[in-house]
């Protein structure tokens, strides 16, 4: 079974990036790419780690037998077909939109907006103070010295909306669109070192979680956006850079606690420490077989039983994603019963969330807990039309708008993850993510607008307008 399911991610990695209309880093980071290459970790490279489970046993649920087991390879394997077969189907949208642009002589041309320097200091600089004063009034004063600290029991965050989670995100946000303003000009030294100042405050920022599903937006965003505006060959450079942005996420759920870390210590200095401990074969191996990444064994234990009126048939899908984002105060979710996944924690610990555990599934989990193996066949389809969609988008984007620009690049951004963690939760957590860039880019539009009225009709910063037909159209 672990042969079929190295000979189906073989398959599957190969065509996605021979197929891949992107070309240079941007085949290896477009959305559909990087959803396969985690699926693939989850689902081939985790189960031939056979003695995880020695090292795991004292969380008292990672002891799957070996049908268990190999029903778990069985969901990857048909994620992956499922993935492959969506990938493929896509793959005449760029046809279309090609024919579309001969036809019209050219999509719509977006091109001269603006996002100036001064609009992306204000939009971080503003995301960030709002997103303190938010903390500091929900969860009070010391609340930042509590985070910066590491996780704990101190840090009482209990009721705060998700969508205040994600304002952090707001500098690298404002580095993405001020990217993709950009796009027919040269970035000089001053924007580059303000797009790094925007995004590294992001970072920063969000790494005080102690969670990488916010980490890796706030990192992939502005590089998603210079990709777009700006096709690049893979270099050495970006190699290295690639292999310590890895390292750095391997590294953060492991030091990410207040008990993980020795007196002083913050998130960086500790990386630093558990890196010059471990070593970078000590830092990889928890990525596959640690309680971090649980996706295949929670799928194998939560599996045992499973039948019937036990799957979802919906209320892991359709109405977890009607209800995430209702707070909890409104007593709204006394009506529509405890989340499905809570219920499926509940199964093997008697509590949802946090209680005391909070293992999460992949995209093929969420399927399979719903509808078993014919809705993670269906459902993975949908999601590799999906993230192929997208990558198509990456080269055609000079008819889109701006903000129609910044969706493909925030849903990119966040492929990864939806793949990887509850993908309900991540379709969230992206919506919230282009609610603060429509607000950013609304505000740039109506403060350039007081400026000078004539120059915003459609897009901050810039007149548009239609691209003339061909003679004879």
């Amino acid at each position: 079974m672990i042969f079929a399911s190295f000979l189906v991610a073989a398959l599957t990695l190969t065509y996605v990036l021979a197929s891949n209309p992107n070309r240079g880093l941007g085949r290896f980071l477009a959305p559909d790419s990087m959803a396969a290459i985690m699926l693939i970790a989850i689902f081939t490279i985790r189960p031939v780690f056979t003695n995880r489970f020695d090292e795991l046993a004292w969380y008292g649920f990672y002891l799957p037998d070996q049908a268990e087991e190999t029903l778990a390879l069985g969901v990857g394997i048909t994620a992956l077909i499922g993935l492959l077969l969506g990938v493929f189907l896509a793959r005449l949208r760029p046809r279309k939109l090609q024919a579309l642009e001969d036809r019209s002589g050219g999509l719509r041309s977006y091109d001269g907006w603006s996002f100036s320097r001064g609009k992306l200091v204000f939009a971080t600089v503003a995301g960030l103070g709002a997103y303190v004063a938010l903390l500091v009034a929900v969860a009070g004063p010391d609340v930042i010295r509590q985070l910066a600290g590491g996780r704990s029991s101190e840090v009482a965050l209990a009721g705060v909306p998700e969508i205040v989670m994600m304002i952090p995100l707001a500098g690298s946000i404002a580095a993405a669109i001020f990217i993709l303003g950009a796009k027919d000009r040269e970035l000089v030294f001053l924007d580059i070192v303000l797009i790094i100042g925007s995004a590294a405050a992001s970072i920063l920022m969000v790494s005080q979680l102690g969670t990488r599903r916010f980490i890796i937006p706030a990192m992939l965003l502005p590089v998603l956006a210079a990709l777009i505006r700006k096709p690049v060959r893979v270099k050495a450079g970006h190699i290295i850079i690639g292999a310590v942005a890895i390292l750095f996420l391997a590294i953060v759920p492991m030091v990410r606690a207040a008990g993980a870390r020795r007196v002083g210590e913050n998130l960086a200095t500790a990386s630093w420490r558990y890196f010059q401990e471990e070593g970078i074969g000590g830092v990889l191996r928890p990525v596959f077989a640690s309680y971090d990444t649980e996706m295949f064994d929670y799928i194998a234990v939560s599996s045992q039983g499973l039948s019937g009126d036990q799957y979802g048939l919906g209320r892991g899908t359709v109405l977890e994603f009607i209800t995430r984002p209702i707070p909890s105060f409104t007593g709204i979710g006394e009506i529509t019963g405890v989340p499905f996944s809570d219920q499926m924690i509940a199964r093997l610990f008697g509590g949802g969330c946090g209680e005391p555990f909070c293992p999460v599934a992949s995209v093929a989990g969420v399927l399979y807990f719903d509808g078993g193996f014919i809705l993670v066949f269906l459902g993975s389809i949908a999601f590799g039309m999906g993230v192929r969609a997208v990558a198509n988008r990456w080269v055609y984007s000079q008819g889109l708008t701006p903000f129609q620009m910044f969706a493909v690049v925030s849903v990119s951004s966040f492929a990864l993850v939806a793949a990887r963690t509850n993908t309900i939760h991540t379709m969230w957590w992206c919506i919230y993510t282009l609610i603060i860039g429509y607000v950013i880019i609304k505000v740039s539009n109506a403060r350039s607008k007081t400026n000078n009225p004539a120059e915003l009709q459609g897009g901050p910063g810039k007149k548009y307008a239609l691209s003339p037909a061909r003679p004879g159209t």
